[in-house]
């Protein structure tokens, strides 16, 4: 995910992505899919129905204060300036955690997933 806010206004914006869907999977001889259950910020399930803030534990995307994503905001030439950087560079990519071992070779996954990334001014929230 990458982003350019326009100047001077650039402390102003961060960036928020919501998910939504499903990782689902089904054990070698079964004849049935299993949900596999995901937790995203703050422990909000994954699901179907509505989209929600993506993100592990307390991180999550986009935000300038550091809370533990791999992104970051940068000026431009370059250096990382969560403070007032004008581009935002974000990284993301879908996994499931589930237990070591829960998952026998010749597992079949499905994954199902649907993002909204946002610019968001936050003198306007």
């Amino acid at each position: 995910m990458d982003i350019a806010f326009t100047p001077p206004t650039c402390a102003c914006c961060e960036y928020r992505q919501l998910v939504a869907g499903s990782f689902d999977y089904l054990l070698p001889g079964a004849a049935v899919w299993t949900h596999g259950p995901h937790a995203l910020r703050f422990g909000v399930p994954l699901t179907t129905a509505a989209l929600n803030e993506d993100g592990v534990g307390f991180s999550a995307y986009g935000y300038r204060a550091f809370n533990g994503c791999t992104d970051d905001f940068v000026d431009g030439a370059g250096r990382i300036n969560r403070a007032a950087g004008c581009f935002y560079q974000g990284h993301d990519f879908p996994s499931l955690n589930l237990p070591p071992g829960l998952l026998p070779p010749g597992t079949q996954l499905r994954i199902d997933l649907i993002f909204r990334g946002d610019a968001v001014d936050l003198q306007e929230m």
